[in-house]
């Protein structure tokens, strides 16, 4: 009987908890900041940064050839990071290998290189320097085979 009782009461507190938030929906929370904003507005902001995402996909005779190439990305990147007329890249990373396909030996790898965006803030001359990078890109992107 006083078992049954207690389940009783744990379910009344229970759903009691559970009520509690729903029922003060339209006041604001009890713990932590947050923002209440009505109307528009217009934010103007220089970007951090600028990334560019490279792709190998290295098909081959067998998976370990595959794998093989696709690993090398890592080491040539760094060397044609050395030889290239790009700007310095703030950071570059490099993800594992991924075997895709057992049926066709096929495996991938990619590479995430960030610059920092403040060099094309210039309204004369950022837009030219920010295409300037990209065709940069686009051949240091096929120098890779990516």
């Amino acid at each position: 009987m006083i078992n049954r009782a207690w389940r009783v009461m744990g379910l009344a507190v229970g759903v009691a908890c559970m009520a509690a938030p729903a029922i003060a929906q339209d006041e604001q929370p009890l713990y932590g900041n947050y923002i209440v904003s009505e109307g528009t507005a217009t934010v103007e902001a220089t970007p951090d940064y600028v990334e560019f995402m490279l792709m190998r996909a290295a098909t081959a005779a067998t998976a370990a050839e595959a794998v093989y190439r696709a690993a090398q990305l890592e080491s040539e990147l760094d060397t044609q990071l050395k030889i290239s007329d790009l700007p310095t890249p703030s950071s570059r990373e490099v993800s594992g290998v991924s075997f895709t396909d057992v049926n066709n030996p096929r495996a991938v790898v990619s590479a995430n290189i960030v610059f920092p965006a403040r060099t094309y803030a210039d309204p004369k001359t950022g837009l030219a320097d920010f295409a300037s990078l990209c065709d940069g890109m686009v051949a240091f992107a096929q120098a890779l085979d990516c």
